[in-house]
């Protein structure tokens, strides 16, 4: 007999900080885009579900960095001017036939905005407060943690994404999302690029358990072993992935009191494949054709492979039973995976993929947890409620993330090798600063905020991909030559583009750094 199990949609929420750095194609109108097409109507959908008494829908883990844009004094009224734009370009192109649509979508999209007095953070705070979501974190700017040289980098990442997470969502979050869900153990460190060495390096659940953390997400193969399955591999989902009992019920770390839960790759791999998941449907807004000079997104997917020019025109109204059958045939086989009777099926994406990416991805995640409200074998829970009801043993873990080839490679290859030994000098440099600095606070808020944003992993992963290799490079030097000057003029007038990068609050950044370097080891 089948038993029921949980079904833990985990969305993870990262944009790096592109605020005052550019519009398009490159810079603010990400996160424009993003908001619009993902946040807003992710948002607006939770929050009908709330209205219908559902609780403990998914997890939500928002980064520090991208919640400190929705803050951000600037925010609201660029995002306004963004879709009156965005109005009117529609109004331009009234002859085309989906113009209207576009229109009514935009103008929906604002008054939305202004129904939650333009505050993102606000309302996810309240789902969380009404236990319709769970919410968690991630390192500060989104730093790919196992390779820092310093450890105190990764640590000034975590403690100030507790503190800020419990500044602005009005809690502590129980859990952590680790960029990348990149993981190392305790041991012998040695950098794969600089070759910087130290005999021992504590493993990063000892980082978690000191910021107050209880749970986070790793990928699959690092409990199971076996080929990864990258999160965004082409490949169609094949019964000769590895599986195990072990996969659905969170386990300690090491010696910890941490818990890791484990990425399904069945799940995943029917959202994520480019090719063979739910994305793919011919019927499905094309992501990347879009009309001259209105930019309006007019045609479907029509083919997984089509060429721009054979792409046919989109259809919003006949969407509707495509994302009712990928809906049921994603709880089918949630429900049909006999290694998770009992247990918690994790399904963890990026919260982008949805409305953004893959355009009807908030209806179908709806529709998921509409059908879930009555499917015998499947309910819906968040991590930290599948945690409550679990009494985990602990395991070791080896090192890994859940990128291609299950390791380093996307963020570590020969195109990203300059970024780590320019990291191993300002590290260095920047620590050197912060301890013994007599600089006033402006200075140092202002030489830890340079620190984090050039630690994100944001910088070498669009670099590896080609996604935005020459925004990647810019970014990365800018944030690098702005340390190094505040390094070198401490002591002297702040620089007028300091507050460009004021991401959080000089007094709490300077109060965990403060922490950090009062505490220099663990």
């Amino acid at each position: 007999m089948r038993e029921a199990r949980g079904l833990a949609i985990v969305l993870h929420t990262h944009l790096p900080w592109v605020l005052n750095h550019g519009a398009w194609p490159h810079g603010e109108d990400w996160l424009f885009e993003a908001t619009v097409h993902c946040y807003l109507p992710l948002l607006a959908m939770l929050q009908r579900r709330g209205r219908k008494g559902a609780k403990n829908q998914l997890t939500i883990t928002v980064s520090p960095v991208l919640a400190a844009q929705w803050r951000h004094p600037s925010f609201p009224g660029k995002l306004a001017t963004y879709l009156q734009n965005r109005v009117a370009a529609a109004e331009e192109a009234n002859d085309l036939a989906l113009a209207g649509f576009w229109r009514e979508l935009f103008a929906d999209r604002l008054r939305f905005f202004d129904t939650i007095n333009s505050d993102l953070a606000a309302a996810f705070a309240q789902l969380a407060h009404d236990q319709v979501i769970e919410l968690g974190t991630c390192a500060a700017t989104h730093a790919y943690l196992p390779l820092v040289h310093d450890l105190r980098s990764a640590r000034l990442s975590l403690l100030l994404a507790q503190a800020y997470h419990h500044q602005v969502f009005g809690r502590k979050a129980a859990g952590v999302w680790l960029p990348e869900c990149a993981y190392r153990p305790a041991g012998p460190f040695r950098h794969p690029v600089t070759g910087f060495f130290e005999p021992f390096r504590p493993g990063l659940e000892t980082l978690l358990e000191e910021a107050g953390f209880s749970w986070t997400v790793l990928d699959s193969h690092l409990l199971l072993g076996g080929k990864p399955v990258a999160s965004s591999a082409a490949q169609q989902v094949s019964a000769e992935i590895p599986t195990s009992p072990s996969l659905y019920h969170p386990a300690l770390i090491a010696r910890s009191q941490v818990a890791a839960f484990f990425r399904d790759p069945h799940t995943s791999l029917q959202v994520w494949s480019r090719e063979h998941g739910y994305p793919g449907e011919e019927r499905y807004l094309d992501f990347h054709k879009r009309h001259w000079p209105s930019g309006l997104k007019l045609w479907r997917v029509t083919h997984p492979k089509a060429d721009l020019a054979d792409k046919l025109p989109y259809d919003p109204e006949a969407i509707a039973q495509a994302v009712d059958s990928h809906a049921h045939h994603f709880l089918e086989v949630v429900a049909g995976l006999g290694d998770a009777r009992g247990g918690v099926v994790v399904a963890p994406f990026d919260t982008e993929l949805f409305g953004h990416w893959w355009f009807e991805g908030v209806a179908f995640l709806e529709k998921v947890l509409e059908k879930a409200e009555t499917h015998p074998l499947v309910h819906p829970t968040t991590l930290s409620q599948a945690l409550s009801v679990e009494a985990p043993s602990p395991v070791e873990l080896p090192e890994g993330s859940w990128g291609e080839g299950g390791d380093h490679r996307v963020w570590v290859n020969p195109e990203t090798e300059h970024f780590w030994r320019e990291l191993a000098s300002v590290e260095k440099q920047a620590w050197e600063a912060l301890v013994q600095s007599s600089a006033h606070d402006g200075f140092r808020s202002a030489q830890a905020h340079e620190l984090l944003l050039a630690l994100a992993s944001d910088w070498p992963f669009l670099v590896t991909t080609q996604a935005a290799r020459d925004y990647a490079e810019r970014r990365f030097a800018l944030h690098v030559q702005r340390l190094r000057q505040l390094i070198t003029e401490a002591g002297g007038p702040l620089p007028p583009w300091v507050a460009e990068d004021a991401a959080f609050p000089d007094g709490l950044l300077l109060s965990v750094v403060g922490e950090v370097v009062s505490h220099p080891t663990l």
